[in-house]
């Protein structure tokens, strides 16, 4: 028996097409490392991820958090520590970026993207760019309505084959080691399509930048 879905979730559906189809992925932008949902791409920078519609942070991320173990560097080479993760809007992205120069250590920070009255969840981690570490996109996932029929999940997921295709990798993992997509199905969260690009392990590198060790 097929499942019943809401009208809220007819509201979802179409929204969450179009931002599957709002372009076509080459293999070659596939293996660049170029996915996008709407106007958030893989890779892009915390910067850049700045300009997109990001819906307020309700736990935002902390900076001068002196409990937490993640650091940085202001202009003058003076340490600013920050929280191990949190989430962050435009507000907080501005303010960490007047505050931080150079990255020392870092966990992670999330925002949420609104897409109509969708919100897909943004994941940043470090990377090293021209031998300074940056915040870079590593994750997109966008949640699919709790209350959809089966048949209308299988029109997500051909859609999605077909935006991106060959990154497409039909079961999710906990680790990757090429960009991929997939349906996240699991039972304690809601299902999700899920855009990831491998984590660099960059801590040593972090730390070797000028002025990082012993602060």
């Amino acid at each position: 028996m097929k499942k019943i879905y809401s009208r809220a979730a007819l509201r979802v559906i179409p929204a969450l097409l179009l931002a599957l189809g709002s372009a076509t992925t080459s293999l070659a932008q596939v293996q660049d490392g170029t996915l996008c949902v709407e106007q958030a791409c893989l890779g892009m920078t915390l910067s850049a991820a700045a300009a997109l519609p990001l819906a307020p942070a309700r736990f935002g991320f902390k900076l001068d958090d002196q409990r937490a173990e993640s650091y940085g560097l202001d202009g003058a080479g003076r340490r600013v520590s920050f929280a191990d993760q949190g989430e962050m809007d435009g507000e907080l992205i501005s303010q960490f970026q007047a505050r931080v120069t150079t990255i020392c250590r870092f966990g992670t920070a999330s925002a949420r993207l609104k897409v109509g009255d969708a919100e897909h969840i943004l994941l940043f981690n470090p990377a090293m760019r021209n031998g300074k570490g940056e915040l870079i996109l590593t994750e997109i996932a966008y949640p699919l309505p709790r209350k959809v029929s089966d048949d209308e999940v299988q029109r997500l997921v051909a859609q999605a084959k077909a935006r991106y295709g060959a990154a497409y990798a039909g079961q999710w993992t906990p680790t990757v080691t090429r960009p991929t997509v997939a349906l996240y199905d699991q039972m304690i969260m809601a299902r999700s399509l899920v855009l990831r690009l491998p984590v660099e392990d960059v801590a040593a590198r972090l730390l070797a930048q000028p002025g990082c060790a012993g602060k």
